[in-house]
């Protein structure tokens, strides 16, 4: 309506969304779209039971689940369940320990099947503009310190005239750095290629869920993410900062030397 109206408009999506957004309207000078560096898409039904389900232990409505709560910095994976009138529920301290929906999902085990052999997962962007986070900044050397890995560290990919034209009406109001796109794409998979899985794995959750719903993730996931692979996800999600900076950072330098 707004395009046809004469109005500018930007839409923002994932990969598959902006080129879909593209088929139906063509590439007037008025669009300009911004994609998502997206690892797939989950599950909503998956994720509708996993609330109903939150719901029934908590015994009360849960009215928001922010899977990455970044009032703690953006490097933490806290989770937060707020339930009526915006209380919290609870805070946990890492999503994967407590949150058997999220877990799957980080493994790519409950994505869409398309996800899987998706088209736009490669260097060659579907938008103007590609935005995501700077997954590895803590080794790229590009200059950055711990109050800029605590803020958060965003990557922009231009592909089009017009994604240079925005960029450059917003640089005022973002602190930009030069970055090689080698140093993007390598923490960014969906910038070389689509989510891969267990095939076994998924395959076995999938059918779980299709027998038990929610109790059937539930059950794969402590079937698959074990005692010994929680406590160690716990103690890593709660490393100081810094340290997990210098983990890191040796564990690169580690693996140029091999």
């Amino acid at each position: 309506v707004d395009l046809k109206a004469g109005r500018a408009v930007t839409f923002v999506g994932t990969p598959c969304q902006c080129a879909a957004v593209r088929k139906l309207f063509g590439d007037p000078d008025r669009l300009t779209t911004i994609d998502l560096v997206c690892e797939g898409v989950p599950s909503r039904r998956m994720y509708a039971d996993f609330l109903d389900d939150l719901e029934r232990e908590r015994g009360e409505r849960v009215t928001d689940f922010r899977f990455r709560d970044k009032r703690g910095g953006w490097s933490t994976k806290n989770a937060l369940v707020l339930g009526e009138g915006g209380r919290q529920l609870e805070e946990q301290s890492h999503s994967y320990y407590y949150y058997y929906y999220y877990w799957l999902f980080s493994k790519a085990l409950i994505l869409r099947g398309s996800c899987y052999e998706c088209p736009y997962a490669c260097g060659e962007r579907v938008g103007d503009v590609t935005v995501g986070d700077l997954w590895g900044a803590e080794t790229a050397e590009l200059g950055y310190g711990l109050p800029d890995f605590e803020a958060g560290i965003s990557c922009v990919l231009v592909s089009s005239e017009r994604g240079e034209a925005m960029l450059a009406d917003a640089s005022s109001e973002m602190g930009l750095r030069p970055c090689a796109e080698g140093d993007i794409s390598r923490a960014n998979m969906a910038l070389r290629h689509p989510s891969t899985c267990d095939l076994e794995e998924r395959k076995a959750v999938l059918a779980a869920y299709a027998e038990r719903g929610a109790d059937g993730m539930r059950g794969e996931y402590e079937r698959l993410f074990g005692p010994e692979e929680r406590c160690r996800a716990d103690v890593a999600a709660n490393m100081p900062l810094p340290i997990r900076v210098l983990a890191k950072r040796a564990k690169s330098s580690l693996r140029g030397l091999i």
